[in-house]
């Protein structure tokens, strides 16, 4: 019994560890952007951060890169949009608000719904931290950061089903997906008010959600398991749907960034 307690005990302290570390990066990532008004200190914490990636053999890193990228990639996401509110202090604590829920909570769930909620989420903020400084960069730069971005998202929720086989093939159409898109919306970028969401953020969404509804499908069917082809019809409706409202919506109160 002292055994069990003294390990529930060490669970709890680590715990607690664990919560006031990922707060300590969150305040000081926000404490850079706010005292430097920039945010190339606040990612390189991030990356200082991850230091155990590399904590192993050579031969390891490339592993652990990988399954770190996605977290990186929405910490980074996450300065870039409060150094981009800079002057706007209340949004700026909502995007630490949302980076500590993500680091304490979301980022360490493993079950399916919740790796899928990852990818998600990352990529929306990913792809709306990229449309906000994408006035500034080369568009063969914002290109290939949004076919990154779709591959990780990607990447991230197929290799859930079936780990022992990646299907790096879908990864890759998924990415050129979105690189097309990234590459379309370059030129013309859409923007919702008061937090400049971009228009792009919001379609990636939508067909995310219905390519990974008709990939269930074939998995399952694949699987030997029976699928019903009805069941695809209220995804299918509600992504066009949606999609019909973010074109109309082009006519009525946008930011063109």
């Amino acid at each position: 019994m002292e055994l069990i307690n003294s390990v529930a005990r060490r669970s709890k302290i680590g715990e607690i560890g664990h919560i006031v570390l990922n707060l300590t990066l969150v305040v000081t990532v926000l404490v850079l952007v706010l005292v430097f008004n920039s945010p190339y200190l606040a990612y390189l914490a991030l990356i200082l951060s991850k230091w155990r990636i590399f904590a192993v053999r050579p031969r390891f890193w490339w592993t652990n890169l990988k399954s770190n990228l996605l977290d990186i990639m929405f910490g980074v996401s996450i300065v870039t949009l409060i150094w981009q509110n800079s002057g706007w202090f209340s949004i700026q604590l909502i995007f630490s608000v949302v980076f500590a829920l993500w680091v304490i909570f979301l980022k360490p769930l493993n079950k399916h719904l919740a790796l899928i909620a990852q990818a998600g989420i990352m990529q929306f903020v990913a792809l709306w931290a990229l449309f906000t400084v994408a006035y500034s960069l080369p568009q063969i730069v914002v290109v290939v950061i949004a076919a990154v971005i779709g591959f990780v998202a990607s990447h991230h929720v197929i290799n859930m089903f079936a780990e022992e086989f990646e299907d790096t093939l879908l990864n890759l159409i998924w990415a050129f997906v979105v690189a097309t898109l990234g590459w379309i919306t370059w030129y013309w970028t859409i923007a919702y008010t008061p937090l400049r969401v971009p228009q792009i953020s919001l379609l990636v969404t939508l067909l995310s959600f219905w390519a990974l509804a008709i990939y269930q499908s074939l998995y399952r069917e694949s699987a030997g398991q029976r699928v019903d082809n009805r069941a695809l019809t209220a995804p299918t409706i509600f992504v066009l749907v949606g999609i019909v409202l973010l074109l109309v919506s082009n006519f009525f109160d946008q930011t063109s960034l």
